[in-house]
C-alpha cells in the first residue's frame, strides 16, 4: 500500500488533506533551513553531538522525516472517517480510544524501523546503534511536548499500513542517511545532550511546518526528492517570515551608542567592567554581578551580553524577573533602547514579553501589528516590533531575540511541563539575564542552579545580577555551572569584596573581580522600635511635615489595618494615604502602581508628595521604582531589609527640613539574649508565617542594632554573611523553634530535585516523573492560589465584569489571586443560575476561576461571597482598598 494514501494533515471544515509524507518533508526542510540560517544553533548542534556539522545534520534530517510516522496507524487515519473511507481504508476495528500518533510512532520505529527481523535495508546497518540513536529519535517522535511509550500500542494499529510506513521511512532514509553510519559513534549516550535540543527544534519545525500559508496541502503522489526541494523553498521563506532568525550584533559600537538612554553619561565602575574585560571569548560563560540597587546592573548586563553576541557566543537575551510588575517595567525600559544592540541590515528585533498576563499589557500588544515594519523609519529608533508567530504563544517567548518576563518561564526549560524543550532550545542561542537572583525561596534557587547547569550543558552563558547575596548562595550557582560544563566543582570562593564580578569560564575557572564603589556609597541611619504606636505617629509626623514616607507591612491584612488605622485612628485624610498590596484586582492594581510612580516617582515634585503616606506588602520591596523621605518597615531578613531601605533617598531632590538624610525605621522586637519561643510573632503577628526562621531575624535586627546604619556599598557584605552565616550565636530557643522552618527547607529541596529534570538522561520518560501541562508545573512552593474573578450585579440585575467589557484581556483584568487557605477551589458547587449565565458568554467559560457577584453596599465598597470549608463568607472590595476577606 502505497504512501500516498495516508493523510497527515487536514482541514477541518474540508477533506482537502496533506500527505503524511509530504508534511514530514516539510518539517525536515524546516529544521534543515533553520540550522542553515542560524549559525548560532548550528554551533550548539555541532558541539553537542561532539562530531561535525555535516555528519549529524544527515540524522537529524532523517529523524524529523519520520517525525510522523505515527500517522499511517489505522487510529489516526479513521480520526478522519471521510478522508479514510474514500481513499479505500479497511474499517478500524480495536475497541476503544486509538493510542496517539506520537506512542504508536514510537512502537513502529522501535519494533520495526529497528527490528532486524524487518526487511529494511536502508536501516540495516544502523541498528546496531539503535540505543544511541534513540535520544534522537524520541526527540523527533515526542514532538508534542512531551517523550512517550508505546504501552498501548501493538500490530493491529498498522495492521493494513505496516509496509506504506517502512516504504516511508525507507525512502526517508535513502533520502538523507548515508549507508553506512560514521565510524566515530561508539558512545552509547552520546546524543542525550542533544537531544534536548533537538526536541526543542522539533516543536518549532512541526509548528512552522504545519502552517498551510506556507507549505499549501497536496493529496497527489509526487517523488519524495522533488517535492522535498520544493518544500525547502518554502521552508527558506517561512523560517524568515516566523521571526526565529535573530539579527546579527551591532558592531563598532561605543557606550552611548549601544545605550542611547545613557547618551552624555561615563559608564559605571561595573558597565565598563561588563563592556571592556568581562568577556573574553564567545564560550559558555556565567558571570554575577552584585552591586548595589541603582548602579546600572542592567545595563552591565545588557553590555556584557552584547559583547558575547559580538563575538558569536550569542544571538540574543532574555531578562527573567521575580514578579510580573518587575517584567513589566523592564519590558518599558527595553522597548526604548533595545534596538541599539542589533545590526538591523537584515530585520528588526523582535521584542517579547512573557509572563502569565503578558495579554494585558497594551504596550505589548500594540508591537504585535507592527510586524510588517521590517526596516526602522528615520527618526525613529524607539520602535518597538514582535513577531506574530513568536507571540501568539508564551512557550514560543525564549525564542525571540529579546525578551524580559518572569524567570518563572525560564525555569519551565528544566521541569517536566509540555513543550519545556521549546523554552530550552531558545535559551541554547540567547543569554539568560536573572535579576534579583537573591530573592528566591530555597525550591525557586533550586531550580536556577539546574537551569543553570542545562545553560552551560546547551553551551550557552547567564549573566546573574543580585544587590545582596550571600556567599554560600554565590559558591552553589557557580557549582551548577561547572557541573553543565562537566568541570570539577570549586572548593571556594577566595573574594568578600562587594561590589563584585565573578567570572565562570568554559574550562570552569573561576575569575572573582573587585569592583570600585562608585562615589561615596549610601548611608541609612537605621532604628528599632518595639510597639506599633511609636511607628504611627512617626508617620503622623511626616504627614505634618510635609514629607512622605512608606511602611512596608509583611502581611497584606497587616497594611490593609494600618491604611485603615491612619485614617480612622490618627486622622490623616483618606486621600493621603496610598495603599498598595497584591489583592486588588488587576486593572486596579495597574492603575494604583501607575499612581504611585506619578506621586512618587523620579520625576515626582515635592507637591506630589507632600504628606503623602505609602503603606503596603512585600510589593513595595522590588516591584516598582519609588523614592520616599523616610522608610518604615516591620522586621525582615536582611536582604529584604536592604531592598527596602534603598527606596529610601532613591533620587536625588529637594527633601523638606528634619528627612535631608535617610532614614530606616524597624518594629522590631528587642533582640535580647534571651527571648521567648514567639519572639517574633508576640509583636508582629501573623507574619511570623511569613518569615518563620527567628534566628535569622533575630541576627539581623541585633547586628542592625549594634551597627546603627545601614552604609552600601562597605557594608554589605558584612550585614549578608552576619545575618545568613553561622559566626553570630542565635539564642537556643529560637534555633529549636527554627527546627520545624528547617525541615520544611530541607523538604522544599528535595521536592526540587526530585522535580526537576535529569539532564544525563536525554529527552525521555526517565528524565523526569508526571510530565505536564506547564500551567500544572511548579516553578515555586507555597500557598495553593485560586483566581477570584470580579462580577459586579447591578441594582436590575444584570452582571458584569469589575472592569467592564468582555473577552479574555477584560476576564484577566478583573481578577485577584488568594490563597487556597481562604477559599475554596472552583469546584462543581452550583452558582446563581444568572451568574452560570453570564460565566457561559466568557471565553474559558469561568472554568478555572471562581466567580465573585459582587454588590454596591455603599460608596466605593461592594460586597459579596465566596466558600470556605463548605462555608460562605463575607467580602468585601474597593478600589481604594481591595479584597478584604471576613
Amino acid at each position: 500500500m502505497e504512501s500516498v494514501r495516508f493523510w497527515g494533515k487536514a482541514q477541518h471544515n474540508s477533506n482537502n488533506s496533506h500527505l503524511v509524507e509530504f508534511h514530514c518533508l516539510d518539517v525536515a526542510a524546516v529544521l534543515t533551513e533553520l540550522l542553515e540560517m542560524d549559525g548560532v544553533l548550528r554551533q550548539r548542534v555541532e558541539g553537542l553531538a561532539c562530531c561535525p556539522y555535516a555528519v549529524i545534520k544527515p540524522i537529524l534530517q532523517f529523524f524529523a522525516a519520520i517525525h510522523d510516522i505515527g500517522k499511517f496507524s489505522a487510529g489516526f487515519q479513521w480520526l478522519r472517517g471521510d478522508i479514510a473511507a474514500a481513499w479505500g481504508h479497511p474499517p478500524y476495528l480495536r475497541a476503544g480510544t486509538p493510542p496517539h500518533h506520537t506512542k504508536a510512532g514510537w512502537w513502529f520505529y522501535r519494533n520495526r524501523i529497528m527490528s532486524r527481523t524487518t526487511d529494511l535495508p536502508q536501516c540495516a546497518a544502523w541498528r546496531a546503534h539503535f540505543r544511541m540513536l534513540a535520544p534522537l529519535a524520541m526527540a523527533a517522535i515526542g514532538h508534542h511536548g512531551a517523550p512517550v511509550d508505546d504501552t498501548e500500542v501493538n500490530q493491529r494499529d498498522f495492521s493494513y499500513s505496516n509496509e506504506a510506513a517502512l516504504h516511508h521511512a525507507g525512502e526517508m532514509a535513502e533520502l538523507f542517511l548515508p549507508a553506512e553510519p560514521p565510524e566515530l559513534f561508539d558512545d552509547e549516550d552520546r546524543f542525550r545532550p542533544l537531544s534536548w535540543l533537538f526536541a526543542g527544534l522539533m516543536v518549532a519545525a512541526d509548528w512552522i511546518g504545519s502552517s498551510e500559508e506556507y507549505f499549501p496541502y497536496r493529496s497527489d503522489p509526487m517523488d519524495a526528492g522533488a517535492y522535498y526541494a520544493l518544500a525547502q523553498q518554502r521552508a527558506r521563506t517561512a523560517v524568515r517570515m516566523c521571526g526565529l532568525l535573530h539579527p546579527a550584533a551591532a558592531q563598532g559600537q561605543d557606550f552611548s551608542s549601544l545605550l542611547p538612554q545613557l547618551k552624555g553619561y561615563s559608564p559605571r565602575p561595573l558597565q565598563r567592567y561588563a563592556m571592556e574585560d568581562a568577556v573574553v571569548d564567545a564560550s559558555p560563560q556565567l558571570h554575577i554581578f552584585e552591586d548595589l540597587t541603582g548602579c546600572g546592573k542592567t545595563e552591565a548586563a545588557l553590555l556584557c551580553v552584547h559583547t558575547i553576541m559580538e563575538q558569536g557566543g550569542c544571538s540574543g537575551f532574555y531578562v527573567g524577573l521575580p514578579t510580573m510588575a518587575t517584567a513589566n517595567a523592564m519590558y518599558h525600559r527595553l522597548a526604548a533602547t533595545y534596538r541599539a544592540l542589533f545590526d538591523e541590515k537584515d530585520g528588526v528585533p523582535s521584542l517579547m514579553l512573557a509572563h502569565g498576563q503578558q495579554n494585558i499589557e497594551d504596550a505589548f500588544l500594540q508591537t504585535i501589528a507592527l510586524e510588517d515594519d521590517a526596516a526602522p523609519r528615520m527618526g525613529e529608533r524607539s520602535d518597538v516590533t514582535c513577531s506574530q508567530w513568536l507571540a501568539d504563544n508564551r512557550k514560543k517567548a525564549l525564542l525571540a531575540p529579546c525578551g524580559a518576563g518572569t524567570l518563572d518561564q525560564a525555569l519551565l526549560a528544566v521541569l517536566p511541563a509540555k513543550h519545556q524543550s521549546l523554552r530550552l532550545a531558545g535559551l541554547s542561542r540567547t543569554v539568560l539575564i536573572a535579576d534579583e537572583v537573591h530573592s528566591y525561596d530555597l525550591y525557586t534557587g533550586e531550580l536556577l542552579a539546574t537551569l543553570l547547569t542545562f545553560i552551560a550543558a546547551m553551551g550557552s552563558s547567564a549573566v546573574l545580577l543580585t544587590a545582596t547575596l550571600p556567599q554560600s548562595l554565590r559558591l552553589k550557582l557557580v557549582h551548577a555551572f561547572q557541573r553543565g560544563l562537566g568541570r570539577a566543582e570549586s572548593a571556594q570562593l577566595d573574594k568578600d569584596d562587594f561590589p563584585l564580578a565573578t567570572r565562570v569560564n568554559a574550562a570552569g575557572e573561576v575569575f572573582e573581580q573587585p569592583i570600585p564603589a562608585e562615589g561615596h556609597g549610601k548611608t541609612t541611619a537605621v532604628a528599632l522600635v518595639h510597639d506599633e504606636s511609636a511607628m504611627f505617629a512617626t508617620l503622623v509626623q511626616v504627614h505634618r511635615d510635609g514629607a512622605c514616607a512608606c511602611w512596608v507591612r509583611n502581611t497584606v491584612d497587616q497594611a490593609m489595618d494600618t491604611a485603615e488605622r491612619l485614617v480612622t485612628d490618627y486622622g490623616l485624610p483618606p486621600n493621603k494615604v496610598i495603599l498598595c498590596h497584591a489583592r486588588f484586582a488587576m486593572c486596579d492594581r495597574l492603575a494604583r502602581e501607575k499612581d504611585i510612580l506619578r506621586r512618587f516617582g523620579k520625576g515626582s515634585t515635592s507637591e506630589d508628595r507632600a504628606g503623602y503616606i505609602l503603606v503596603g506588602s512585600q510589593v513595595l520591596e522590588q516591584s516598582l521604582d519609588y523614592d520616599v523621605g523616610l522608610m518604615l518597615s516591620d522586621l525582615a531578613p536582611m536582604d529584604a531589609l536592604i531592598q527596602r531601605a534603598g527606596r529610601c533617598h532613591r533620587h536625588t531632590r529637594e527633601r523638606p527640613e528634619g528627612y535631608g538624610t535617610p532614614r530606616l525605621v524597624i518594629l522590631s522586637p528587642e533582640p535580647v539574649d534571651d527571648p521567648a519561643a514567639d519572639w517574633y510573632g508576640a509583636l508582629l503577628g501573623t507574619a511570623r508565617f511569613v518569615y518563620r526562621k527567628q534566628a535569622l531575624l533575630w541576627r539581623t535586627a541585633r547586628l542592625l542594632k549594634e551597627h546603627g546604619r545601614i552604609v552600601l556599598p562597605g557594608d554589605a557584605r558584612v550585614l549578608m554573611e552576619g545575618a545568613y552565616g553561622e559566626a553570630i550565636e542565635a539564642p537556643a530557643v529560637l534555633e529549636e523553634a527554627d527546627l520545624r522552618p528547617l525541615g520544611d527547607e530541607l523538604a522544599a529541596r528535595s521536592l526540587a530535585y526530585q522535580n526537576v529534570l535529569a539532564l544525563d538522561s536525554g529527552y525521555s520518560l526517565d528524565a523526569g516523573a508526571g510530565w505536564s501541562d506547564d500551567t500544572a508545573a511548579a516553578t515555586r512552593i507555597g500557598d495553593e492560589r485560586v483566581q477570584l474573578r470580579l462580577c459586579c450585579v447591578g441594582e436590575d440585575g444584570r452582571i458584569t465584569l469589575w472592569v467592564g467589557g468582555a473577552g479574555a484581556k477584560a476576564c484577566a483584568l478583573s481578577e485577584v489571586s488568594v490563597s487556597t487557605k481562604r477559599v475554596d477551589r472552583p469546584g462543581s458547587e452550583p452558582a446563581s443560575v444568572a451568574l452560570e449565565a453570564f460565566a457561559e458568554t466568557m471565553p474559558d467559560k469561568g472554568r478555572w476561576v471562581r466567580l465573585v457577584a459582587l454588590r454596591q453596599s455603599g460608596g466605593d465598597e461592594w460586597t459579596g461571597q465566596v466558600p470556605k470549608d463548605g462555608t460562605l463568607v463575607a467580602v468585601r472590595y474597593s478600589r481604594a482598598k481591595g479584597l478584604r476577606i471576613e
